[in-house]
This record gives C-alpha cells, sequence and structure tokens, in this order.
C-alpha cells in the first residue's frame, strides 16, 4: 500500500513538471533568443563605432600627411604655396602663413571624406544597416596650444552628427544610435611640423637676406653660389636649427630673375617695393581650400652697362653718375621631413613631410651706380650747360 502512495505521488509530480514544461519552456527559450539578439544589438553597434573610430584615426594621420605635402593646405592641385612673401607677413603675420583654423577647416573637409566612405562600406552579419554621414568635424586647433608645443605629438580631432539604424533580417529587433567620435591621431608630429615652420617665417631670414642682394645691385645674383643662393642656403640652416634630431630639410631652387631697369635717380636710396614678374609664387587664390600657380622657368639676364650710349657730337666731353633700379625675383622650395612616426598613407606608412615656398620679389629703386654721356648744346663752354641723361643729375668735364 505505501509502495502505491510513492509512485502515485511521483507520478503527480513529473505529470506537474511536463505541464510546466508544456506551459513556461518555450517563452523561457523566447526570453533567451531575445536577450541574446539584443546582446547581439548592442555588439554591432559597439563594433561599428569601433570601425568608424579606426577609420577617424586613419583619416585624420592621411590628411595631415596630404596637407603637410602642400603647405599645411590640402590644394586642389597639390602645390605648395608660399608662407614666405617679400617679408609681408612682418606686418600682418597671417597674410601668407594659414592659420591654425585654416589648417583644421581643410584637415576636415578630408576627414568627413575619407570616413563617410568607410561609413558607407559598413555591413553586418545580422541586421540590415542604413546610415547617415558625419557632417561636423572639429581638430583641435588653437594658436596658443599650436604654438606652445601641446599638440606636437597628435591630432585631437571629433566627428559628429552621423547614425546608424539598423533592422535584424528577421524583423524582431531594431537598433538606432548617434555616432559620436571624439579621439587623438597619436605619433604624428604634424603640428610640430607646423609650429616650427611657423617660427621660421615669421623670422624671415630668407627675405632680409635676399633684400642685401638687391642693394648690391649685382646680375650675378641668381647664379649659382651667388649672392641668392648664399641666402637661400642661409635660410634653410636657419630652418634646420630649428628643428630636433629627427628631422631633415632641404632646398629647392625654382626660378630666379636679376637685371637693372631704366629708372634712375640722381642719388641712391635702395628703397624697395614688390612688383608683377615672371618669376613669382601666387599664393592668395583660394579654389576650396587654396590654390596656386606654379612659377615660370629660369628668366635671361637683361643686358648690363657701364655707360649709357651718347647722343651729342659737342665740343665739350661731359658725363653724369646717377643711380639705376634693380629687379630681383626668387623662388625657393623648402622641404623638411620628420623619420620619428611613420603615418599611415594608402601607399602605406611614410614620414610626414612638410613643404612650404619662399618668394622675394624686390624692385628696389636706385642702387645700381651708372655713368651716361651728357647732351651739351653747339658751341657750349661748361658742362653746366649740359644735360645728363638722368634728368636732375649733375654734369662734370672729362679729362
Amino acid at each position: 500500500m505505501v509502495l502505491v502512495i510513492i509512485l502515485f505521488t511521483l507520478g503527480f509530480f513529473i505529470g506537474l513538471y511536463a505541464i510546466y514544461l508544456q506551459m513556461f519552456g518555450k517563452g523561457f527559450k523566447k526570453t533567451i533568443e531575445s536577450e541574446a539578439t539584443l546582446d547581439i544589438a548592442s555588439y554591432e553597434t559597439e563594433r561599428i563605432k569601433g570601425v568608424v573610430k579606426t577609420a577617424g584615426r586613419y583619416a585624420t594621420h592621411y590628411s595631415a600627411y596630404k596637407a603637410a605635402e602642400t603647405s599645411g593646405i590640402i590644394t586642389n592641385n597639390s602645390v605648395p604655396f608660399a608662407w614666405i612673401y617679400n617679408g609681408l607677413q612682418e606686418n600682418n603675420p597671417w597674410d601668407y602663413i594659414p592659420t591654425p583654423q585654416e589648417v583644421s577647416n581643410c584637415l576636415c573637409k578630408h576627414v568627413l571624406y575619407i570616413v563617410n566612405s568607410h561609413l558607407q562600406n559598413v555591413t553586418s552579419p545580422f541586421f540590415k544597416l542604413k546610415v547617415t554621414n558625419f557632417t561636423n568635424c572639429s581638430i583641435a586647433t588653437g594658436i596658443y596650444e599650436v604654438l606652445s608645443g601641446e599638440f606636437d605629438e597628435y591630432i585631437p580631432f571629433s566627428i559628429e552628427n552621423a547614425s546608424i539604424y539598423g533592422t535584424s533580417f528577421d524583423k524582431s529587433i531594431r537598433i538606432s544610435d548617434k555616432l559620436q567620435i571624439q579621439d587623438k591621431a597619436t605619433l604624428n608630429r604634424f603640428w610640430y611640423m607646423y609650429r616650427v615652420f611657423y617660427e621660421w617665417a615669421r623670422n624671415d631670414t630668407f627675405f632680409k637676406c635676399i633684400s642685401t642682394c638687391a642693394c648690391s645691385c649685382d646680375i650675378a645674383s641668381c647664379l649659382p653660389n651667388g649672392c641668392v643662393e648664399d641666402c637661400a642656403e642661409s635660410a634653410l640652416q636657419d630652418l634646420q636649427n630649428r628643428f630636433d634630431a629627427d628631422v631633415k630639410c632641404f632646398k629647392s631652387y625654382v626660378c630666379c630673375e636679376a637685371r637693372r631697369g631704366s629708372s634712375c635717380a640722381c642719388f641712391s636710396s635702395c628703397q624697395q617695393s614688390s612688383y608683377p614678374s615672371s618669376c613669382i609664387w601666387h599664393t592668395k587664390t583660394f579654389i576650396s581650400c587654396r590654390n596656386n600657380t606654379i612659377c615660370s622657368s629660369f628668366s635671361t639676364y637683361a643686358p648690363s652697362y657701364e655707360k649709357l650710349p651718347s647722343v651729342s657730337f659737342d665740343p665739350i666731353n661731359c658725363e653724369c653718375e646717377f643711380y639705376l633700379d634693380f629687379y630681383l625675383s626668387t623662388v625657393w622650395q623648402y622641404t623638411c621631413i620628420d623619420t620619428k612616426y611613420y603615418i599611415p598613407t594608402s601607399q602605406g606608412t611614410k614620414p610626414l613631410k612638410f613643404t612650404v615656398m619662399a618668394v622675394a620679389n624686390i624692385h628696389a629703386k636706385y642702387p645700381c651706380p651708372a655713368v651716361g654721356t651728357c647732351s651739351c648744346p653747339v658751341n657750349a663752354t661748361s658742362c653746366d650747360e649740359c644735360t645728363c641723361p638722368c634728368a636732375g643729375c649733375s654734369c662734370y668735364e672729362v679729362t
């Protein structure tokens, strides 16, 4: 009798357990499956954010690499532009040197293009995705932080306002999230290169030295080992000495023109101004960021002379001394390569190469001594009666 009761009780509980499994087991299984799907959704969202962050780092590195090649601004025609131009930055330091904000704006255009290209190619094995592009980009560029060296070793950046939407393939789960990335492109000395070039251009030993070449009135200034090349070399050494041992700098000749003019004065002053020349590097035309026109090839010298031709057959021989103006233009390219870190690019890792142009385009007033034959009236008895080819200058008798 006891055995029967035990067997009956055991069967009763087994029956109850079977009923429980039938009623609640499937729901419990669905709960587990739903939670697993939610975990996958969370994982996928974080994975996509990780992909975008990696793309942001790469885009910032590569944009800085391309910008450094063209003087800090990514130009349409990949031509660097002048940071030194006739010493004008002494009055306005931002006339030719791009500001950190200008640089940031151009970097951001490139960063957004690269990151959004990556974003549109993101896929998921669990969700059908739809993404909207990033529209905002910021690269920390405070002038005081840049010039203090705070950003010498990295480039801080942020990209914002993208969104991601997804639906699981069985349409049971939907995801949506905002994508906002704040990060750093580390081991990149773009701002260090910018800072040193900025300090070098502001000091501008190049134009100060070229000015002395113009005042010397030497038409051989443009020849190899002449005054202009000596000045270009001096500016190179000044630039090199500002960098640490991981950076190597070199210069490249672009063009040079030196000639005497026909304008004259009785006294030398060597006042200088700029002038239109075939040897010039245009810097201020903006297309997208900035755009440039390449300098023309080497210009031939105008013939020099010591005496102007005589225009008189007078009985007395009178001459006069005066000073001619002088034209000197030259363009040089300066490039520095940083081998401390190698930057990821579409062609593999490469050292950062920063290039700028230096321009001197000088019209020097009256540094060139010259002698001319005076024009005298018939039967003149004194050179005071004669006229110098340079109006107003005194004539004297040649004995």
